[in-house]
């Protein structure tokens, strides 16, 4: 007879592999089907048979203990954010039992459905992409992603919260009611999981909206770049008042807490005054999308982060490529940007930790994926030898603004 664990296992990958085909069926998507239900499968192995064994502990026993501490009816001390991913955990654990694997076994569903949004989100920024099969290979099997969407923690359901808003709001921008509808629950659900990355996204959000509207308006025909110098001056302007009103001690005082263990990086930093929070914005952001740099090599983990790093530089080439030759929608466009900028500078600027920042950092390389849809999809075609009758390529033919 198998152990509990195991049938408890066995139950959730069921019923997560059930989920996931009726919504690979209402979708339509045969491909997406194949390429999601092989992602999905490699997550419940890794879960369920590598994490265990790996000598790393994040903060699995955190979660896990307040949502036993729920499950029983107790309440766990004070933290919002914590506690929110606690209680869905605690409903998992009602159904299939306190096994952590349980939820590395739901986080992956949540990682394989990242990449439907992802893709929604793609086709709004790139009018003229009509198939994302490379943005949504990459998204699926991305080394390390893959691996931390499946820790049993909160990571793999904030992005996909993240991404289904994020596709929502460029709905939102062509009038479609219902994506704004749906909206406000995806925002409140993730200012209660990651409310750093609700902000940002309400700010991309308006950014993007207030560009529909100039758009809409204006005689002429909008460009980034016209965006761009509109800003520049109100941004100089407003500078030195932003830095007097700077609120240095909290990010003092995160960065401090994450500056722990023997991941760290940039260690004794820290900051005394706003002008100080300004000028270090610029290089920590580059830190939290690319680090750890060769010279940060360590540990095993470090080494596989380093080995990924060309990945991401491949990646922000080819976002830059494709947004600057590719027709696209600019209020999309400006929302993705926004986000993307805020976060990273945001993150980077209380971030010190190369673990932390592996995870944290995800929604972000997932957005340099969307931005550079096309040119995945291209590449797509050549290296599996997919249909290119259809395949959004990058082309210098197809700039509009």
């Amino acid at each position: 007879m198998l152990p509990q664990e195991t049938l408890s296992v066995l139950a959730a990958t069921a019923a997560i592999l059930a989920v996931f085909l009726a919504t690979a069926r209402r979708v339509g998507n045969r491909w997406y089907a194949g390429a999601g239900t092989v992602a999905l499968l490699g997550h419940v192995a890794f879960g369920a048979l590598v994490l265990p064994r790996l000598p790393y502990a994040w903060d699995i026993a955190r979660f896990h203990h307040r949502a036993v501490l729920i499950l029983n009816g107790e309440l766990p001390s004070t933290n919002p954010t914590i506690n929110s991913f606690s209680g869905a955990q605690a409903v998992l654990y009602s159904v299939f039992g306190t096994d952590p694997t349980v939820v590395a076994v739901f986080n992956g569903l949540c990682a394989v459905l990242v990449a439907l949004p992802a893709a929604d989100l793609a086709r709004r920024l790139y009018p003229n992409l009509s198939t994302a099969r490379g943005l949504v290979v990459t998204v699926l099997f991305l080394p390390l992603p893959f691996v931390f969407l499946t820790v049993p923690m909160r990571d793999a359901l904030g992005v996909l919260l993240f991404f289904s808003l994020l596709a929502a709001v460029a709905r939102a921008y062509d009038g479609e009611t219902w994506p704004a509808v749906l909206g406000v629950p995806l925002w409140g659900a993730l200012s209660l999981l990651r409310p750093e990355l609700a902000a940002v996204l309400l700010l991309g959000g308006a950014a993007g909206g207030l560009v529909r509207a100039i758009d809409a308006t204006a005689e002429r025909p909008v460009t980034l770049r016209g965006l761009v110098a509109l800003a520049a001056l109100p941004a100089v302007a407003a500078l030195p008042l932003l830095i007097r009103r700077l609120p240095v001690a909290p990010f003092t005082e995160r960065l401090q807490r994450r500056s722990v263990g023997g991941a760290t990086y940039l260690d004794g930093f820290s900051y005394e005054t706003g002008l100080d929070v300004v000028l270090a914005a610029p290089a920590r952001a580059l830190y939290f999308q690319y680090a750890p740099f060769p010279l940060h090599v360590t540990s095993a983990f470090d080494l596989v982060s380093v080995l990924l790093l060309p990945v991401l530089v491949t990646l922000t080439v080819t976002a830059y490529r494709s947004v600057r030759e590719c027709e696209r929608d600019l209020a999309v466009l400006v929302l993705m940007l926004t986000t993307y900028v805020l976060g990273v500078v945001g993150y980077g600027l209380v971030d010190a930790n190369f673990g932390t920042t592996a995870r944290h950092r995800i929604p972000f390389t997932f957005l340099l994926c969307v931005l550079g849809a096309p040119t995945l999809e291209r590449w797509a075609t050549i290296l599996l030898g997919l249909d290119s009758g259809s395949s959004g390529s990058v082309s210098k033919q197809t700039i509009r603004r």
